[in-house]
């Protein structure tokens, strides 16, 4: 099984029962003899009712720079990450299927690329980052340009945003999307920036 370009090892096993559970204990145990490691960290979490929870923990593991990490999902509770790293699968040795372009809309994407080119990653979703990104949801909605949160979320997941600060801006871009009251802070973004967007698009095409 191989390392990713960070250093970490990722694989999961789909399925919350307990051929999933016992294959993921058989990996941690080969991985540990493999890699002569004394000691290893099993989280139980049940994520049912909160799929978020497990993608949160992952993210947060991922920022602990361990030296691998198995995923065993209740349900399809880490889409973000799989999506992100594409992990191997430990019963069949494949790495998780490639998604393909994360979001349908290419000026959608330029929005999000000028979204995160604006701010401080470092920061996660803080008040500067939410008021950008309520500024660009908002032009995209007043200029008829439609998104999909859960395209939003899984593009900023796999752009470096991380899985837990992606379901806070794939949260602000449901609620511009619903008409809901947000934050909007003092306006920063230029007037024709979605037309600036549109022909980004059509000249460069998407770049996801």
């Amino acid at each position: 099984m191989s390392r990713q370009t960070d250093g970490v090892t990722r694989c999961y096993a789909d399925g919350s029962d307990a051929a999933a559970v016992k294959a993921g204990y058989d990996w941690l145990l080969s991985f540990a003899r493999e890699n002569r490691l004394s000691s290893a960290t099993i989280f139980l979490n049940r994520v049912s009712s909160i799929p978020q929870l497990a993608e949160g923990l992952l993210d947060r593991l991922d920022r602990w720079r361990v030296p691998a990490i198995c995923a065993i999902p209740w349900g399809d509770s880490i889409p973000c990450w799989k999506a992100r790293w594409r992990p191997t699968d430990i019963r069949t040795g494949r790495p998780a299927p490639d998604p393909g372009e994360a979001v349908s809309n290419p000026v959608v994407v330029k929005g999000l690329q000028s979204l995160t080119g604006l701010a401080n990653l470092a920061n996660g979703v803080d008040t500067y980052n939410r008021t950008t990104a309520v500024q660009v949801f908002l032009s995209l909605q007043r200029s008829g340009e439609a998104f999909d949160p859960d395209e939003v979320l899984a593009w900023c997941a796999r752009n470096g945003w991380g899985a837990a600060n992606a379901v806070q801006l794939a949260t602000l871009a449901r609620n511009v999307a619903a008409g809901k009251r947000v934050v909007r802070g003092q306006w920063r973004l230029r007037p024709d920036i979605v037309a600036a967007w549109r022909e980004e698009a059509r000249v460069g095409g998407l770049s996801n």
